[in-house]
């Protein structure tokens, strides 16, 4: 078994849709055989892994201030995972609300962040100690918009002589070009100045699904293989249900196509609402999570309770946004979240655009009611609803999908035929 070094934004936590992506991969590696390097402010909660590295924007930002200080970074062995935590993240007051606004992801903040990142100590003696003792022999990358990770992954590719797998959840390269917008164009631009750079190094990429990876084989001249997210638990409960509930986050939108459903559920039965289960804290989005608009907000729940809740249900929904800005930065993606649903024994209706890789992977393989527009909205909803035949017929063709794609066997073998594979630099 191969060491591998992960870095990637957030750490291993299995309570989130990167760390659960991060577990589906790795759950039967050796933990002592796994590192990771991250940047957010959180500390280690899970056992999958065994040695961390933390780099924060305020480490590097003291590393500018104060460059006689300290190292930047601080090292989590197994004897500092915090197991036990109800959340990973650590950040409070003015840190959390500096993160909040870096959600926020302008022009301004990318250019902002990366030369902080540029200007910053990350090449340090600590960080090149920590790496050297690990010794890793090939590092996965989970690729993500910000140039300065890259760069951080060349720099050790380069400096250790170790291949690079990169993985792309999200599409970042594909028709950025924004011709209404200079700075956007700027941002482009250096992140695949550092994309290039870096692929030197790569000798893999791992997409999230075929559409992309169909895709990236017209840029990339690496093997490219599609790896679907393993499903963290599946059932098969006995009964119909009788609720319509949504389970997960409300970015990109998402909320707007949730308030679509539930105003359609309120003309068919007043008596109908979506139980919405969301970390969601934004205010603006929660005084729209109304009865009016045919919502129950309910906030967040742990593992244990969204298996329940699923189980309790007739219908699981799974929403994208129709606004272009959206589509744009989604077209290529299939969320997290729908191997659970798939594999949970309940029926999913979808509502988004035909022309997103998740509404399409569902529609064609038969697995969910999918509803690509607002005016087919009622007449579906009522079809499943009132059809427990047609409902049946998708919930076994999604269990066949998970079975065949996501389920944690099929995932962890093909990740470490990807991994064995990958020769030395």
């Amino acid at each position: 078994m191969r060491k591998v070094l992960i870095i990637g934004h957030n750490v291993f936590d299995e309570r989130t849709a990167f760390g659960k992506t991060l577990s589906s991969f790795f759950q039967d590696w050796d933990p002592n055989k796994l590192a990771q390097i991250y940047f957010h402010s959180e500390v280690p909660t899970s056992h999958i892994c065994n040695h961390y590295y933390r780099i924060t924007d305020k480490d590097i930002l003291n590393s500018i201030l104060r460059p006689w200080g300290k190292c930047v970074g601080k090292v989590f062995n197994k004897n500092d995972i915090k197991d036990g935590r109800s959340s990973s993240r650590t950040d409070s007051g003015v840190t959390r609300k500096l993160y909040s606004l870096g959600r926020k992801r302008t022009s301004g903040i990318y250019l902002a962040r990366n030369a902080v990142w540029t200007l910053g100590n990350y090449k340090n003696d600590a960080l090149i100690n920590w790496i050297r003792d690990f010794s890793p022999d090939v590092i996965f990358f989970a690729a993500g918009d910000y140039a300065f990770a890259y760069d951080l992954t060349r720099f050790i590719a380069h400096d250790f002589n170790i291949p690079v797998i990169m993985y792309c959840c999200d599409d970042y390269y594909i028709n950025r070009l924004n011709p209404d917008s200079k700075l956007s164009n700027i941002v482009y631009k250096g992140l695949m100045k550092s994309v290039n750079r870096l692929s030197t190094y790569v000798a893999a990429i791992i997409t999230i699904c075929d559409k992309m990876t169909e895709e990236y084989k017209k840029i990339f001249d690496v093997p490219i293989y599609t790896v679907y997210t393993g499903y963290s638990h599946s059932g098969n409960p006995e009964g119909n249900g009788d609720g319509i509930v949504y389970l997960g986050n409300l970015g990109f939108s998402r909320y707007s196509s949730l308030i679509d459903i539930g105003k359609a559920l309120q003309r068919i039965d007043r008596r109908y609402f979506i139980h919405v289960y969301s970390a969601e804290e934004r205010p603006h989005i929660l005084e729209q999570l109304n009865k009016e608009n045919g919502i129950i907000f309910h906030g967040s729940v742990d593992k244990d309770d969204v298996i329940r809740i699923i189980s309790e249900s007739m219908l699981v929904v799974h929403t994208e946004s129709f606004l272009e800005q959206n589509i744009y930065k989604i077209q290529y993606s299939v969320s997290t979240k729908i191997a659970d649903l798939l594999a949970s024994g309940r029926c999913i209706f979808a509502y988004g655009p035909n022309n997103i890789a998740s509404m399409e992977y569902l529609l064609d393989n038969d697995a969910a009611f999918v509803v690509n527009s607002k005016d087919e909205l009622i007449d579906a909803l009522r079809n499943a609803l009132t059809q427990p035949y047609i409902r049946e017929k998708r919930i076994q063709n999604a269990k066949r999908l998970a079975e065949d794609n996501h389920s944690p066997m099929v995932v962890t073998q093909k990740i470490r035929e990807i991994i064995d594979n990958v020769g030395a630099l």
